[in-house]
Formats: structure tokens, C-alpha cells, sequence
């Protein structure tokens, strides 16, 4: 049973392992809406252990300290004990030949690829590749007879959650109140000081009201009272105009701004290419005026890509539609060509078949 996801154009990292952790745990409800699926997917809950790996994906701070908040075991496969990987290595092996088949694929290596332009191939956005998966999972993979089990995956969590009439089930496991903020705890974090400028990250400024009174804070734990207090911060990847500050009085999360509200939402991948291009135009990485104006220029460019590549498309359908066309008539009138042969034959056998003599004249 696939208990969650999380799909980015991004490598494997610990914030893909994070959100995935996250997804696990909270409703599919949301999602399913936003995808306009209609199926059925209730599998949430704060889960008893996660086993992984030994990958270094999996051995992070932040992670670590959300698993602990929430009560959740991490155990890390024995090394050299490939073999208990046995059933995710199958069920992903299962959703990468089911990727395979649609266009744009890469395949599993390059002498499978051979000549196949997998870029031009490419016809599905992020989100209708997420509409897909999403759809096979909840329509097809979890419905399907598993050969293992000898019945279909849904059935067999249903048995484990609700028991059957010789074992006992496990019941369903405790859902959390607080959505948002187990989602925050899970993303990735870093530390700062709080200046008047607000909080620095990536030469991108942040602020609200709820840090104005931790401004130049002084450590507590420093005995000379000369060093800055550093504060904890989370971070969203796929979208870092804002922050989230976790206030230490409180201890909640507060929504924090780019200082230039007019900065839109945008990835750290996004954000990296904008950071190149202004130090290719030898302009200030750090002035959040360019950075915005560079945002526009970069999403505009792209833009009107995308619109060539949308009429090269047009075009392309067109001359396949015309050649289609053309290839239709031509064979009409080689069908036509040979029933008028056909006719002709047939009027020349006539004019020359003997004829038999008679004499009724009636």
C-alpha cells in the first residue's frame, strides 16, 4: 500500500524525504480535491517506525527532531542488508515501467533511450504527470489482485486496520490536529540573526512585525554578551518568498515576507537561476530590486518560449494533419483509379464475348 508521496523535477534530497514523510502522515482528502480525483485514499496518521536506508538523505537534523517531537522510530537497514529493501525496490520497479510507457520517458539507461529524444517527446506538464500518478495509484495499483497476496492492496489494509475473524486489527492510527504545523516541522530549517533589516537568507530579506522584538537579540548563552542571537527558521523550497519563525516564548510558527512584498512565489531552483543570470549581467545579487526585476525578465523570456514552442506545435499538427490528409486522398484515388480500371475491363469482356444465336423474336 503506497501510504504517501512526493514528486518534484528535483534529485532526491532531505527535503524530498521530509515532504514525502509529511504526506504520509496527513490526509489525502486535500490533494484528491485539488486533483479532481474521484477515489479513495484514507490512509493517514502518525505511523509507529520508518525504515530506510543507510543513504545520507535520511540522516538529518531536522528530520530527526520532528520524528522525535511526533513519537515516530527511525530504523536504518543493516548494512550489507540490501535484501530487506525487497518490497519498495519491487513497488517502485512496478511505477517505473508504468512511467516508461508514456512519451518524454528517459528509460532506465541510455542503451535502452538509444536515439530517443526524450525532451521533444515530452507533452505532460508537473501537474498533470502528478494528476496521473496519483490516479494509477488510487485506481489501479491499489485495486489490482497483488500475486503475493493473492488479493488487492486496499483489501489487505483494510484487514490489517480493521482486523478479519481470526487476527486482530491495528485500528487506525492518531491523526494530527495540527496539519500546518507538523508540515512546517518537517521542511527543512536554517538559523539567523535577526538584524533591522529584518532576516537574511540566500540574499533575499525577510520581514514581519513578530520579529521586531528579537532585533539584534543578544545570545543568552554568552557570558561576554557580545554575540547575536540565532533564531530557527523554516523554509519551504518550492516557495521561498516567505519563511516561517518559530518564536521561542510561544513556540509557534509565524509567516515571514520577503521584505519587497512585491518578490512572487517562487522555487529555491527558480531563485538559483536568477541569482546566475544577474551575476552573468554583473548586476547586485543582494539589491531586491533586480532580483525582482530579474524574476519578471526570466518568467517573460520563458514565456514567450513557451508560446513559440505552443505554435511550433500548431504547426507541426498541421503538417501531420495535411499530410494525413493528403495521403487519404491519394489513396481514394487509387481506389477510385482501379474500380474505373475494374469498369472498363469488365465493358471490354462484353463488346467481345460471342454471341448466341436465337430465333424467338417475340
Amino acid at each position: 500500500m503506497i501510504v504517501g508521496y512526493y514528486l518534484s523535477l528535483e534529485a532526491p534530497s532531505t527535503t524530498s524525504v521530509a515532504m514525502c514523510i509529511a504526506s504520509c502522515i496527513l490526509s489525502k482528502k486535500r490533494k484528491l480535491i485539488e486533483l479532481d480525483i474521484d477515489a479513495e485514499w484514507q490512509v493517514e496518521g502518525i505511523m509507529d517506525s520508518v525504515h530506510t536506508d543507510n543513504g545520507p538523505d535520511f540522516r538529518t537534523n531536522h528530520i530527526s527532531k520532528a520524528c522525535l517531537k511526533y513519537g515516530i522510530h527511525w530504523e536504518y537497514r543493516p548494512i550489507g542488508g540490501a535484501r530487506f529493501g525487497g518490497h519498495i525496490e519491487r513497488m517502485l520497479g512496478i511505477v517505473n515501467l508504468e512511467m516508461h510507457v508514456l512519451d518524454g520517458t528517459t528509460f532506465s539507461n541510455v542503451q535502452q533511450r538509444g536515439t530517443y529524444d526524450s525532451a521533444k517527446q515530452a507533452c505532460m506538464t508537473l501537474k498533470e504527470l502528478e494528476y496521473y500518478i496519483v490516479y494509477w495509484i488510487t485506481k489501479v495499483y491499489h485495486q489490482k489482485k497483488h500475486s503475493a497476496l493473492g488479493t488487492s492492496l486496499i483489501v489487505k489494509w483494510e484487514e490489517g486496520v480493521w482486523g478479519t475473524k481470526t487476527t486482530a486489527g491495528t485500528g487506525l492510527k492518531e491523526r494530527v490536529s495540527d496539519e500546518d504545523t507538523l508540515f512546517i516541522d518537517f521542511l527543512p530549517e536554517f538559523e539567523a540573526t535577526i538584524q533591522r533589516t529584518g532576516v537574511q537568507k540566500d540574499n533575499l530579506f525577510y520581514f514581519a512585525d513578530c520579529l521586531r522584538q528579537w532585533v539584534n537579540s543578544i545570545d543568552p548563552e554568552d557570558n561576554n554578551r557580545k554575540r547575536k542571537r540565532k533564531f530557527l527558521f523554516k523554509r519551504d523550497p518550492r516557495d521561498i518568498s516567505q519563511i516561517w519563525f518559530y518564536e521561542p516564548y510561544s513556540n509557534t510558527y509565524f509567516k515571514v515576507p520577503t521584505a519587497k512584498r512585491e518578490i512572487p512565489p517562487i522555487s529555491l531552483f527558480e531563485y538559483k537561476q536568477v541569482q546566475n543570470y544577474l551575476k552573468s549581467e554583473r548586476q547586485d545579487v543582494q539589491n531586491q530590486d533586480e532580483i525582482y526585476k530579474a524574476i519578471l525578465h526570466l518568467r517573460d523570456q520563458l514565456n514567450q518560449a513557451r508560446s513559440l514552442t505552443r505554435k511550433q506545435r500548431r504547426s507541426n499538427q498541421r503538417k501531420k494533419e495535411n499530410a494525413k490528409a493528403i495521403t487519404q486522398l491519394s489513396e481514394q484515388n487509387q481506389s477510385k483509379k482501379a474500380v474505373v480500371s475494374e469498369s472498363l475491363q469488365t465493358s471490354d469482356d462484353l463488346w467481345s464475348t460471342p454471341l448466341t444465336a436465337f430465333d424467338d423474336l417475340r
